[in-house]
Protein backbone atom coordinates (compact mmCIF):
# COMPACT_ATOMS: atom_id res chain seq x y z
CA UNK A 1 0.00 0.00 0.00
CA UNK A 2 1.36 3.50 -1.00
CA UNK A 3 0.62 7.08 0.74
CA UNK A 4 0.45 9.69 -1.29
CA UNK A 5 0.52 13.51 -0.46
CA UNK A 6 -1.88 14.44 -3.60
CA UNK A 7 -4.23 11.57 -5.03
CA UNK A 8 -5.58 8.77 -3.33
CA UNK A 9 -5.43 8.67 0.62
CA UNK A 10 -6.06 6.00 1.80
CA UNK A 11 -9.27 5.62 4.50
CA UNK A 12 -6.99 3.69 7.15
CA UNK A 13 -4.43 4.40 9.09
CA UNK A 14 -0.86 3.80 8.61
CA UNK A 15 0.06 0.47 10.57
CA UNK A 16 3.61 0.44 10.93
CA UNK A 17 4.18 -2.22 12.93
CA UNK A 18 2.70 -5.22 10.78
CA UNK A 19 5.72 -4.71 8.32
CA UNK A 20 8.23 -5.49 11.85
CA UNK A 21 11.11 -8.01 10.79
CA UNK A 22 11.73 -7.39 7.54
CA UNK A 23 14.56 -9.56 5.86
CA UNK A 24 17.17 -8.63 2.93
CA UNK A 25 18.17 -11.43 0.65
CA UNK A 26 21.81 -11.48 0.69
CA UNK A 27 23.25 -11.07 -2.96
CA UNK A 28 24.31 -13.72 -5.12
CA UNK A 29 27.67 -12.55 -5.71
CA UNK A 30 29.26 -11.14 -2.77
CA UNK A 31 27.76 -8.75 -0.05
CA UNK A 32 29.76 -5.42 -0.89
CA UNK A 33 26.74 -4.01 -2.84
CA UNK A 34 24.45 -4.78 0.16
CA UNK A 35 27.13 -3.71 3.12
CA UNK A 36 27.76 -0.63 1.05
CA UNK A 37 23.86 0.19 0.78
CA UNK A 38 23.37 -0.32 4.41
CA UNK A 39 26.76 2.34 5.52
CA UNK A 40 24.55 4.64 3.15
CA UNK A 41 27.77 4.67 1.15
CA UNK A 42 27.68 5.98 -2.74
CA UNK A 43 29.47 4.61 -5.24
CA UNK A 44 31.43 7.70 -5.62
CA UNK A 45 32.33 8.03 -2.27
CA UNK A 46 33.36 4.64 -1.75
CA UNK A 47 36.09 5.78 -4.72
CA UNK A 48 36.75 8.85 -2.72
CA UNK A 49 37.81 6.51 0.28
CA UNK A 50 39.51 3.66 -1.73
CA UNK A 51 40.89 4.73 -4.24
CA UNK A 52 39.58 1.81 -6.04
CA UNK A 53 38.35 2.59 -9.60
CA UNK A 54 34.80 3.04 -10.44
CA UNK A 55 34.95 0.44 -13.32
CA UNK A 56 36.57 -2.26 -10.56
CA UNK A 57 33.85 -1.43 -8.39
CA UNK A 58 31.31 -2.38 -10.64
CA UNK A 59 33.31 -5.88 -11.25
CA UNK A 60 33.19 -6.44 -7.81
CA UNK A 61 29.62 -5.43 -7.01
CA UNK A 62 28.03 -7.03 -9.96
CA UNK A 63 29.96 -9.82 -11.70
CA UNK A 64 31.00 -11.28 -8.00
CA UNK A 65 34.93 -11.65 -9.43
CA UNK A 66 36.28 -13.28 -5.52
CA UNK A 67 39.80 -12.51 -7.64
CA UNK A 68 39.14 -8.86 -7.57
CA UNK A 69 37.51 -8.66 -4.10
CA UNK A 70 40.24 -10.71 -2.54
CA UNK A 71 42.82 -8.15 -4.10
CA UNK A 72 40.98 -5.27 -2.54
CA UNK A 73 39.19 -7.33 0.88
CA UNK A 74 41.10 -5.68 3.34
CA UNK A 75 40.40 -1.72 1.82
CA UNK A 76 37.30 -2.48 1.08
CA UNK A 77 36.52 -3.81 4.67
CA UNK A 78 38.04 -0.98 6.43
CA UNK A 79 36.12 1.77 4.05
CA UNK A 80 33.08 -0.43 5.00
CA UNK A 81 33.30 -0.51 8.69
CA UNK A 82 33.13 -4.48 8.78
CA UNK A 83 34.95 -7.38 8.91
CA UNK A 84 37.00 -8.69 5.54
CA UNK A 85 34.74 -12.04 5.88
CA UNK A 86 31.59 -9.94 5.84
CA UNK A 87 32.17 -9.11 2.02
CA UNK A 88 31.07 -12.77 1.17
CA UNK A 89 29.44 -14.27 4.25
CA UNK A 90 26.78 -16.58 3.17
CA UNK A 91 24.70 -15.04 6.63
CA UNK A 92 24.24 -11.12 7.51
CA UNK A 93 22.61 -9.92 10.77
CA UNK A 94 19.01 -8.46 10.08
CA UNK A 95 19.13 -4.49 9.32
CA UNK A 96 16.51 -2.10 9.66
CA UNK A 97 13.90 -1.43 6.66
CA UNK A 98 13.68 2.48 4.54
CA UNK A 99 10.00 2.02 4.53
CA UNK A 100 9.02 5.48 3.28
CA UNK A 101 10.66 8.60 1.50
CA UNK A 102 10.64 12.48 1.67
CA UNK A 103 10.57 13.72 -1.93
CA UNK A 104 7.57 16.72 -1.52
CA UNK A 105 8.00 19.49 1.18
CA UNK A 106 8.40 17.51 4.51
CA UNK A 107 6.01 14.62 3.59
CA UNK A 108 6.40 11.01 3.49
CA UNK A 109 5.46 9.04 0.56
CA UNK A 110 5.45 5.38 2.00
CA UNK A 111 6.99 2.65 -0.25
CA UNK A 112 5.34 -0.63 -1.02
CA UNK A 113 6.62 -3.60 0.84
CA UNK A 114 8.74 -4.94 -2.09
CA UNK A 115 10.82 -1.69 -2.93
CA UNK A 116 11.81 -1.90 0.62
CA UNK A 117 15.84 -1.64 1.28
CA UNK A 118 18.32 -2.31 4.66
CA UNK A 119 20.37 0.19 5.95
CA UNK A 120 22.25 -0.60 9.17
CA UNK A 121 20.73 -1.51 12.56
CA UNK A 122 21.77 1.21 14.91
CA UNK A 123 22.93 -0.05 18.65
CA UNK A 124 20.71 1.03 20.95
CA UNK A 125 17.17 1.23 18.65
CA UNK A 126 13.92 -1.13 19.59
CA UNK A 127 13.70 -4.02 17.52
CA UNK A 128 10.55 -2.67 15.67
CA UNK A 129 12.71 0.54 14.29
CA UNK A 130 11.96 1.54 10.66
CA UNK A 131 13.49 4.68 8.90
CA UNK A 132 12.52 7.25 6.09
CA UNK A 133 14.90 8.33 3.47
CA UNK A 134 15.44 12.49 2.59
CA UNK A 135 15.43 12.62 -1.61
CA UNK A 136 16.79 15.92 -2.01
CA UNK A 137 18.23 18.56 -0.41
CA UNK A 138 14.90 20.63 -0.03
CA UNK A 139 15.05 19.95 3.74
CA UNK A 140 17.97 22.19 4.08
CA UNK A 141 19.55 23.21 6.47
CA UNK A 142 17.83 20.76 9.00
CA UNK A 143 18.59 17.39 6.50
CA UNK A 144 20.46 16.92 3.35
CA UNK A 145 20.01 14.18 0.63
CA UNK A 146 20.05 11.07 1.80
CA UNK A 147 19.74 11.61 5.23
CA UNK A 148 18.17 8.71 7.09
CA UNK A 149 16.00 9.01 10.09
CA UNK A 150 15.42 6.13 12.16
CA UNK A 151 11.66 5.50 14.37
CA UNK A 152 9.93 2.87 16.24
CA UNK A 153 7.29 1.88 14.69
CA UNK A 154 5.25 1.99 17.43
CA UNK A 155 3.90 5.04 18.19
CA UNK A 156 4.40 6.99 20.76
CA UNK A 157 0.95 7.47 22.89
CA UNK A 158 2.43 9.81 25.99
CA UNK A 159 2.58 13.59 24.62
CA UNK A 160 5.40 14.83 26.96
CA UNK A 161 7.68 11.92 25.02
CA UNK A 162 7.25 13.57 21.54
CA UNK A 163 6.38 17.37 22.53
CA UNK A 164 9.61 19.35 21.55
CA UNK A 165 10.67 16.55 19.31
CA UNK A 166 11.37 15.70 15.57
CA UNK A 167 8.62 12.84 14.63
CA UNK A 168 6.95 11.78 11.90
CA UNK A 169 3.41 12.20 12.37
CA UNK A 170 0.13 11.38 11.10
CA UNK A 171 -2.42 13.78 10.70
CA UNK A 172 -6.34 12.51 10.90
CA UNK A 173 -6.67 13.24 6.98
CA UNK A 174 -4.02 10.42 5.98
CA UNK A 175 -0.62 12.81 5.70
CA UNK A 176 2.69 11.81 7.22
CA UNK A 177 5.05 14.44 7.43
CA UNK A 178 8.12 14.85 9.16
CA UNK A 179 7.70 17.84 11.60
CA UNK A 180 8.81 19.66 14.94
CA UNK A 181 6.08 19.16 17.11
CA UNK A 182 4.87 21.52 20.12
CA UNK A 183 1.77 21.93 22.26
CA UNK A 184 -1.05 23.77 20.65
CA UNK A 185 -3.24 25.99 22.72
CA UNK A 186 -5.91 23.42 23.18
CA UNK A 187 -5.45 19.81 24.78
CA UNK A 188 -4.96 17.33 22.38
CA UNK A 189 -3.76 20.19 19.74
CA UNK A 190 -0.44 20.52 18.38
CA UNK A 191 1.66 22.82 16.32
CA UNK A 192 3.62 21.47 13.69
CA UNK A 193 6.18 22.96 12.34
CA UNK A 194 7.27 21.70 8.84
CA UNK A 195 10.74 21.48 7.74
CA UNK A 196 12.15 23.05 4.44
CA UNK A 197 9.06 25.71 4.73
CA UNK A 198 7.76 28.50 6.91
CA UNK A 199 4.45 26.93 7.25
CA UNK A 200 3.48 25.87 10.80
CA UNK A 201 0.23 23.24 11.00
CA UNK A 202 -1.68 25.25 14.54
CA UNK A 203 -3.75 23.78 16.61
CA UNK A 204 -3.35 20.55 14.35
CA UNK A 205 -4.72 16.92 16.01
CA UNK A 206 -2.21 14.02 15.47
CA UNK A 207 -3.39 10.40 15.12
CA UNK A 208 0.02 8.92 15.32
CA UNK A 209 3.60 10.08 16.55
CA UNK A 210 6.52 8.56 16.19
CA UNK A 211 10.18 10.39 17.91
CA UNK A 212 12.66 10.54 15.22
CA UNK A 213 15.58 8.38 17.46
CA UNK A 214 18.47 8.37 15.12
CA UNK A 215 19.94 10.62 12.18
CA UNK A 216 22.45 9.16 9.87
CA UNK A 217 23.85 11.92 7.70
CA UNK A 218 23.91 10.93 4.01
Amino acid sequence: MELFVNGYIPPVNVDFRSHSGYYWNIMKTNNVKFIRLRRNITIDRLVEVTGIPKTTLHRIENDGSEKVLNKYRDVLATALNCAPTDLDATQMEEGIPVVGEVKFKSYVKMLPESKWKEVEHVKGLPETAQAVRIVGNHLAPAHGRNDILYFDSEPEANPSLFIEKQCLVQIPKGNLMIAWVTAGSKPDHYFLHQYGSTQVMTDQKIVKAHPILHVQRG
